[in-house]
């Protein structure tokens, strides 16, 4: 979808003016074809979502801060692509090697196991590579033990993470903030478990 130049400086030029309508204008004016470009590039149907929830922020982060966009080296909408895609290729590296960690002699669950939690592990095979008792001990609530196996799965987003820690409720921008941070704290965690195993 093809959004004319002039449209998106004029925009640009309201935000900048503090119009009170422009934060509205610019989403109806530039979030679908942004997602549309997006998704062409990201095509994994698991990373639809994602690709949404990284061009909602690209777009709030711009409002935020519409001087930190350059109107003379690029046009707004290409800028929030350029800003979007970087933030989806960061998460694409940091999602590896958050699984790479989590496989690496840290916890390693059978495919068949990722369908419950660790507390339903079978107890007729064999263990994970670290004792249950010990992930239960660094890992005592159990919805940080649900999102384990969603990193596990490689699940980006927001949503899936929101539902396990019960922030669904919270605003869109307020639940990427949210799963971050619990994110953030559920990898510390498992540095250290990885690090006394």
């Amino acid at each position: 979808m093809r959004v004319e130049r002039h449209l998106q400086d004029r925009l640009h030029a309201a935000v900048l003016a503090g119009h009170p309508t422009a934060p509205a204008r610019v989403f109806n004016l530039l979030l679908e074809p942004l997602i549309d470009w997006l998704g062409f590039r990201w095509r994994n149907p698991r990373d639809f979502e994602r690709v949404r929830d990284v061009a909602v922020d690209s777009i709030i982060g711009y409002l935020e801060d519409p001087t930190r966009y350059n109107q003379e080296k690029a046009s707004l909408l290409t800028y929030l692509r350029m800003d979007a895609h970087g933030d989806l290729v960061n998460d694409h590296k940091k999602s590896k090697n958050t699984r790479e960690l989590l496989t690496d002699s840290t916890i390693e669950l059978e495919a068949s196991e990722r369908n419950s939690t660790i507390d339903e592990y079978p107890s007729d095979r064999d263990p994970p590579e670290v004792s249950l008792t010990v992930v239960r001990q660094a890992l005592p609530d159990e919805r940080d033990r649900r999102a384990v196996l969603l990193l596990l799965d490689g699940e980006r987003s927001t949503a899936a993470y929101a539902e396990v820690w019960g922030l669904t409720r919270l605003a869109p921008q307020v639940q990427v903030a949210e799963v971050k941070r619990h994110k953030d704290r559920l990898k510390a965690r498992l540095r250290r478990l990885r690090k006394s195993a």
